[in-house]
This record gives C-alpha cells, structure tokens and sequence, in this order.
C-alpha cells in the first residue's frame, strides 16, 4: 500500500507558489485563500487561518478542503465542538468521506472519545484510499487504549510488514506483546530501528500509561513519588537582549514551527568572531559567517514555550555576548508537501497530513524502558526513561516510573538534601574544581598542566557541552578526574519551573552516562543560583549539591597577579577552588598557581574517592 511521505516547509512553500501560478483566474481567488490558511496552520496562527478558511466557504460552501481546514483550525484552538460541527459538515457536503472523516477520527481523539474515534476510521476502511495503512495503525493504537490487545496486534502486524518504520503500527504492536507478557517479540521490534520523530501530525495519548487507557486503569497503581506540580515559566524570563548583540528573528514569544532562519543584529562594538545558537536545551549549530544566522529545526523541542539563545564569542573562544528570547514551539500542526498542482489538491494533502495521528515524543522511549524493567534490564530501562523525560517530562506516569526504578537500583533518589561546603576538618587537602566545560581548546590544555603537577580535579559539566565533546569528556574520565552535573544548558534554575530544574539534573545525568557510562551524583547550580526548589529537586534525583570556599570569580576586573596574590590568601585546607573551562583568569593563573600549591605541599584531591561514599569531603544535611 502507499504511504504517507513527510516533506519539508521549504517544499510546502515552493508547491503552495507554484500552484497559484499554475491556477486559472477564477479559481485563484479561492485557491489563494486556501493555501493562505495553510500556511497560517502552519505557523501557529489559528484564528487568521480560520478565516481564511471561512472566506472560501463563503464563495463555494461545498468545499471539503476549506470545512476541514475550518474545523482543523477550531480544534488547534481548543473549540472541539466547533470543530466537530465543521468535520459533520464536511462529510454531508464533500465530494468524498476520506478527508472529513480522517477529520473526525482525529477530533475525537483529541477528545478522547475512543469508541467514536474508533468508529470514524472503520468507515474508512471501506474506501480504497492510500491512507489505509494510516488508517489501520490508528485503529491499532486505539485498540489497546480500549484494552483489545489481540486485535491491536492483528491490524498492526499487516501494517508494518509494508512500512516497518510506520511508528503508531509498531507502537501498538509493541505495546500490545508488552501486555500480553511476550517480551522477548516486544524486544525484537523495540531494537529495529529507531522510530523517527515527525511533528507534522495530531498527538495523541498515551494508549497504556495515560489515565483514559484501559491499562493504565487495571494494572498501572501509583507510585508514592516526590510530588511535582509542572508550572510553566513566564515569558519575561527568557528575555534577554544587548544593545550590539540581539536577536531579530524570530521576536519574543513568537511562535514557529518546522524550520526558520534565526537572524542576529551584531554590532562592532560587541567583539564577536563566532556564536553558538540552543533551543531549548539542545544545540542548534556555530557559525562565523556574518551577517550571523543559523536554520533552526524548531522539531528537536517538544511544542509549547522554549528559550532561543545565542551565545557570541570571542577569538579566544569566551563568551562575550549572551541574547534570549522566548519562542513558542507549535509543531502539531506542521505538513508538508511537494507533489500537488492544484490550490485543492495540495491543500487536501496537507490537511491530510495534518489529521494524522502520532504518539507523542518520548512516549515511544518511555514503553521501551517499561519493556526493558519486565526483561530485567534495569539500566538499559534507566536510560530509556532518562530519554523520555528529556523529550516529554509531563507524560503520564513518566516520572514516577523512573524514580521507582532509581530506588531499585539503588541509585540514591528521594533523599534528604546533601551538600558539601568544604572537605573534612582536619584534612590538609584542597579540592580544584573545574566548571563549564568540556571546552574544546580550554579543558585539553587544563588537563594538560594537571598532569604536569600529578594533580586530580572534579570537572563540573555542562551537559549540552558533553553532548558536543563526548571524546573529551571520555579524556577527562580516562585521565583520573572525576565527573559531576553542572546542569544540561547551564541555565539560572531559580528562574526555572520546578520541572524544568528536574529535566535540567535529569538529561546532564544522561549525557554523561552516555558519554562515560558514569552515573553522576555531583551537582553545582550554575552561577550559584540555589534555593528551596532546586534543593529539593537536586534531592529528588539523587544529587549532593557542591559549593565552594574560594571562587576565581571573586576578583573581577583584576589583573592577572591580583587574582593569584587573592586566590592563594584564601586558600585554606579543607578548601574547594571553583574556576572555569574559560570566561575568566582559569587559563592565565592555573600553571602558578598549581606550582604555588605545589610548594606549599598542599594535598590537591577530587571531591570524592569513591562512587558512593563522601571522604574526604564534609557532607551538609
């Protein structure tokens, strides 16, 4: 059977374009308001693509393309009812049942009316559309939300022997052996290949770990978890611009979707050679090329309000220039096409697109590490929530699920808050501490000059960093130094919701067991910034929390003598040394002040010697 192809935003635009010079001039008048609001479906702009829409309907009120578009912009608007009339009207007047009843079928998941959902695309299977594999993973994945796990694997099993990459067939097939306890089938199609994450389609829940899943209502109890309410950030916290260093495209809290072009305004003045751009807390891409701008995927982040941030750099590779903005993620509602020569035609198949129905980031990650716990293997279950959660920390059930593990593996979640403010009293010893890295040119030559002196250092990572540099970050471990969390995107966690500060401990953890294989139990909050909420998160997931006794950031604007004359006077035993992968005077004292140490016979050691215990360090509780 045909499948469904994904295709780029470019493409769609370029089809869109094409179309209406291709269309005669009495149909150009609707064609162009049809595809109109299908770029403002796309782009998040719900109520203008609505009446683009409406504006059809009123030259040709039997248009099928223009109800369904109608009723697909209603329902992104949260107006189901209004969208369910539109589908209704759609399926009296349209020339064809597919397009309005795919509509439906949608729509009523969204509502969560399984049984009706269920019902709309049976109707369809007696069309001979080119849909029909789509058609019957849906009815597949609904099956095992309704608990009707045999017949879930009957329709999945056809499908994915003609598309074996279909990710709602494979879901269901998988999740239907999983209930039935066939573990060993769930584990050979869990390790095909990896399931490809396509926003241009309508989410739906989970069908075993949501609270509507019969499942989830027969055998999935609550796990008694620390509580954690997920609020949502407010905007004016991820907005930050310069004057010579700010970015113009896209604007605050504008929303995106699919790909964009970022545009920067750097002024002379701001002494920037290159800049790094993140979404959310994963890396985009560095450019030198001026004037600067990257392409932004804005796929690689779960829909909702993401930080866009770009970070300028110096020659000698610091950060100079920081600029912030908030963006609003809105993938669901992205599709594209290439194929279509006509306004109707390429609208139908977007809206298509539109109306197909995805399991949502990270649920496929979270049914592996389900899978992986009943096999017994708890590690590789471990990292298969830590991947969920780092896509999708609010899907049902997530979040326990991985704590509940932690405990069984002994891995030290839900405790009472540990700190360390300084090592044990009466120990000679101080600890050098390295944060922000791993730093491509910076941490290369500090390992360097360590080496040089016998000297064993904790480095406080930045997880997107590690994601970078895995090789580096190997180094740092494979030359004695010791691993710790210094957050995932190095971000201010107080500004942070309480999920957000979880996520940010949870995927540095990630990142650096998938670089070393190390779990780490160190964390230091970046810039210090530390209070009750990010205590009880570092808590939660198993953290001691580092401070520090002397910190190389004390001594701003000072030359470089000045701030090894002051380092070495504060320097007492017991001591923890805060300094930088960059950004600072690190790279200028650290040969000096290694060897000043060195003759003063002082004891240099990591913070811990063990995996599990604390000597020589003081532990705060």
């Amino acid at each position: 059977m045909p499948t469904c192809r994904a295709y780029n935003s470019i493409a769609l635009a370029a089809s869109l374009g094409a179309a209406l010079l291709l269309s005669s001039p009495l149909a150009a008048s609707t064609g162009e308001m049809l595809l109109e609001g299908c770029r403002l479906l796309q782009g998040g702009e719900y109520a203008q693509a609505g009446d683009k829409f409406a504006g059809v309907l009123q030259q040709d009120a039997f248009c099928e393309s223009a109800l369904v578009g109608l009723g697909l912009a209603r329902l992104r608007q949260g107006e189901l009812l209004t969208a369910l009339d539109n589908f209704h009207r759609a399926s009296t007047r349209g020339s064809a049942l597919s397009l309005p009843h795919l509509a439906l079928g949608a729509a009523y998941c969204q509502r969560r009316d399984y049984p009706a959902a269920r019902s709309a695309y049976e109707d369809l299977l007696s069309l001979d559309l080119p849909e029909r594999d789509e058609i019957t993973a849906a009815l597949a994945y609904l099956d095992c939300m309704l608990g009707l796990y045999d017949s879930a694997r009957v329709r999945a099993v056809p499908v994915l022997e003609s598309n074996p990459q279909n990710p709602l067939a494979r879901y269901a097939l998988t999740a239907s052996l999983y209930v039935q306890n066939r573990l060993s089938e769930a584990i050979t199609i869990m390790e095909g290949p990896a399931i490809a994450l396509d926003a241009a389609s309508t989410w739906v829940d989970c069908c075993l770990f949501s609270p509507a899943a019969r499942y989830a209502q027969e055998n999935e109890l609550p796990v008694v978890v620390a509580a954690l309410p997920p609020t949502p950030p407010s905007a004016s916290e991820y907005l930050h611009q310069e004057p010579d260093f700010s970015i113009i495209y896209p604007q605050h809290m504008q929303t995106i979707t699919g790909k964009i072009h970022a545009r920067l305004r750097v002024k002379g003045t701001a002494g920037v050679e290159y800049i790094a751009l993140l979404l959310g807390d994963k890396f985009v891409g560095i450019t030198n090329v001026e004037p600067f701008a990257l392409l932004v995927d804005s796929t690689i982040c779960p829909d909702g309000v993401q930080r866009l941030r770009v970070d300028g750099y110096s020659k000698a590779g610091q950060i100079v220039r920081k600029a912030s903005i908030g963006v609003i993620v809105q993938n669901g509602n992205r599709t594209l096409t290439t194929q279509e020569r006509t306004c109707r035609r390429i609208a139908s198949s977007f809206l298509r697109h539109q109306l197909r129905v995805r399991p949502r980031p990270g649920q496929w990650e979270h049914l592996c590490g389900r899978i992986w716990e009943a096999a017994g293997q708890p590690q590789r279950a471990w990292d298969s929530y830590e991947t969920a959660f780092n896509y999708s920390p609010t899907l049902p059930r997530l979040r326990e699920h991985l704590l509940a593990l932690g405990m069984k593996m002994n891995i030290p979640v839900l405790r009472s808050p540990t700190e360390i403010h300084q090592l044990l009293p009466g120990s000679a010893a101080v600890a050098l501490t390295f944060d922000d890295g791993p730093h491509p040119q910076i941490t290369p030559w500090i390992l360097d000059q360590l080496d040089r002196f016998g000297v064993k250092a904790t480095f406080f990572l930045v997880g997107k960093q590690v994601d970078l540099y895995p090789q580096l970050t190997r180094e740092i471990l494979r030359r004695g130094h010791q691993l710790a969390s210094h957050s995932y995107t190095h971000r201010n966690l107080r500004a942070c919701s309480p999920l957000e500060v979880e996520r940010e401990l949870v995927t540095s953890r990630a990142a650096i067991w998938r670089a070393t294989g190390v779990n780490v139990t160190l964390f230091r909050p970046p810039g210090g910034h530390y209070d009750e909420m990010v205590r009880a998160a570092a808590a939660t997931w198993g953290f001691t929390t580092v401070f520090w006794t002397v910190n190389i950031g004390n001594y701003p604007g000072a030359a470089t003598q000045q701030v090894l004359t002051g380092l070495i006077r504060d320097i007492q035993p017991q001591g923890i040394i805060l300094l930088h992968n960059g950004e600072d005077a690190t790279i200028d004292i650290l040969p000096a002040l290694l060897s000043r140490l060195t003759a003063k016979k002082m004891q240099m050691v990591t913070i811990t010697t063990t995996s599990s215990g604390l000597s020589p360090a003081e532990v705060a509780q």
